[in-house]
């Protein structure tokens, strides 16, 4: 039986990007750890959600009782969508992992005890964004009530455990010459 509290890792790919392009890192990650991916993330062939399953259910992880890998990669903000900045784009990724989070309650009948953030260059300012959001929703363990009045229907208070960015311009970019 998988143990009853899971560790969430939401994945964000930067501008223009889509999630194929944090895929490897998905796949590679839940893997490595025994985790499996959750059921909204798309795979490309011959990965599957269920071939991943199938190698956590006989990695060495698999006979812990005290927490599991979920491992979310975010499709929200693909393309274009991107454009939109990196405040819309966070506000979709909040709701993208709290979605998330009502999933894992209510199919999996466990609760989220850690959530971890990684994101891949213009994805990192977005998850950046969303824990802040998140923060205050009150909607990790140790933070107050949200302080935007919103109540948050979830058993879970999971403790924030990593932010990690990679190439991610958090100083923002230097301005070129112009050719015109």
């Amino acid at each position: 039986m998988p143990a009853s509290t899971v560790h969430l890792v939401i994945i964000h790919h930067g501008l223009w990007g889509t999630p194929a392009n944090t895929e490897h890192l998905t796949t590679t990650l839940a893997k490595h750890h025994g985790g499996t991916v959750s059921p909204v993330t798309k795979l490309t062939p011959p990965e599957s959600t269920s071939t991943i399953a199938v190698h956590a259910e006989t990695h060495p992880n698999a006979q812990r009782q005290d927490v599991r890998m979920v491992v979310l990669n975010s499709e929200v903000n693909s393309g274009d969508h991107t454009y939109d900045g990196v405040d819309w784009c966070g506000e979709r990724l909040v709701k993208d992992v709290y979605r998330e989070v009502g999933r894992i309650e209510s199919e999996e009948e466990a609760e989220v005890g850690k959530v971890s953030l990684v994101g891949y260059s213009l994805g990192g300012l977005v998850v950046r964004y969303a824990a802040g959001v998140m923060y205050a929703d009150g909607f990790f363990a140790g933070g107050e009530k949200g302080k935007g009045g919103k109540e948050l229907e979830f058993r879970s208070k999971p403790v924030a455990a990593s932010l990690s960015t990679i190439a991610t311009p958090h100083l923002g970019v230097t301005l070129t010459g112009s050719t015109f």
